[in-house]
């Protein structure tokens, strides 16, 4: 009796970075990310490419893309993301179709003043303290008043 093999191929002309990390800078509008390189680059690799897109699959084309590049180091960063909006970053190796990536998502938060951040409350006009309350407690990440998460500062609604 002749013994069996079991034979498997690997495909080894082309491998894929792994474990995208994505680090939304304090601006709220820069993401710094990098990847992990393959452990065997071979021939057929020149560089890795990304997409950011707020909608549609890598390599679809200009609907949905917020913008793309390529790098033959392993991280890259982009500036200039909207609060609010999930963004999904891929990243691939040049010899790999759009198919084969890897990727992640990321929503930027409410943007960050940049400090010092003064502001002149002194010709606030009114007896209450109304127009200081929905100045404060107005989210404007998502453009409506906080209402369950904010009291009024002065009420003794305010017990924490």
């Amino acid at each position: 009796m002749v013994p069996q093999q079991i034979l498997s191929y690997v495909d080894t002309s082309c491998f894929n970075p792994t474990a995208l990390v994505t680090n939304l800078q304090v601006d709220n509008t820069t993401v710094n990310f990098s990847w992990t390189a393959p452990r065997f680059l071979t021939a057929g690799f020149v560089n890795y490419m990304w997409e950011v897109r707020s909608s549609g699959l890598p390599g679809s084309g200009a609907a949905g893309l917020f913008a793309s590049g390529s790098t033959a180091l392993t991280n890259d960063s982009v500036t200039g993301l909207l609060p609010g909006i999930p963004y999904t970053f891929y990243v691939k190796s040049s010899c790999h179709a759009w198919t084969r990536n890897i990727n992640g998502v990321l929503t930027p938060l409410c943007s960050t003043p940049v400090f010092p951040y003064v502001e002149n409350f002194e010709g606030v006009v009114g007896t209450s303290h109304t127009q200081l309350h929905y100045c404060c407690c107005y989210d404007r990440c998502n453009m409506r008043t906080r209402d369950a998460a904010c009291r009024h500062p002065f009420s003794s609604r305010n017990s924490g």
